[in-house]
């Protein structure tokens, strides 16, 4: 574009150095006055065109760097969703291993705990077992509901002295005798028995 104006400038110069000639010689050859003012004339339209072309590629090419610009943020934003992604990924399965580890844990705790329970029932499934003779609740048996079996073979009496009163036989060698028997011991109670027994804990 400078070039064209260079050539612009020095055909105007020489036209005013020869404005008295009717002719003069450009590139070899003679052109007249009217000539060489429709020659400035094409230039100045040649120069108008590039200039014109040079606008348009200058938008074009604010275009593409916009285009350039936009692509580079979304490939950034896609970059930084893609890593998101992989955080999450990574911090998901590290979850999924914490609960892993948390239902086995809870596995083990369940496992001994139905140990423990079971051994607690079979516990209280355990029998006081009394040899004939005198105890007191609260002392020697601990005051409650009770559940009072002979041991096997045995038979004989068996009494409860205090807030109630019980007088019965116990055994299984005879319709008179009682295979079991349930009542309930306050605290200073008295038990007699002439038989070895077992007495189970009873539901209140």
């Amino acid at each position: 574009m400078i070039k064209i104006k260079r050539l612009i400038g020095l055909i105007i110069l020489l036209v005013l150095l020869v404005g008295c000639s009717n002719s003069t010689d450009i590139d070899g050859e003679k052109v007249t006055f009217e000539e060489l003012q429709d020659k400035i004339s094409e230039k100045e339209d040649d120069l108008e065109e590039v200039e014109n072309k040079i606008k348009s590629s200058e938008k074009d090419l604010n275009r593409i760097e916009k285009d350039l610009s936009d692509n580079k943020k979304k490939y950034d934003d896609l970059e930084t969703l893609a890593k998101n992604e992989e955080d999450l990924k990574s911090e998901v399965k590290t979850k999924e291993d914490e609960l892993e580890e948390l239902e086995e844990t809870l596995k083990e705790t369940q496992e001994k705990f139905d140990t423990l329970q079971g051994d607690l029932v079979k516990m209280e499934d355990e029998p006081l077992k009394v040899n004939a003779g005198y105890f007191y609740f609260g002392s020697d048996i601990e005051p409650g509901r009770y559940i009072v079996k002979p041991q096997s073979g045995n038979s004989g009496n068996f009494f409860v002295r205090g807030t109630n009163r019980v007088n019965i036989i116990l055994g299984n060698d005879s319709e008179r005798h009682l295979e079991e028997y349930t009542f309930e011991a306050s605290d200073g109670d008295e038990l007699e028995t002439g038989l070895p027994i077992e007495l189970y804990p009873a539901e209140q």
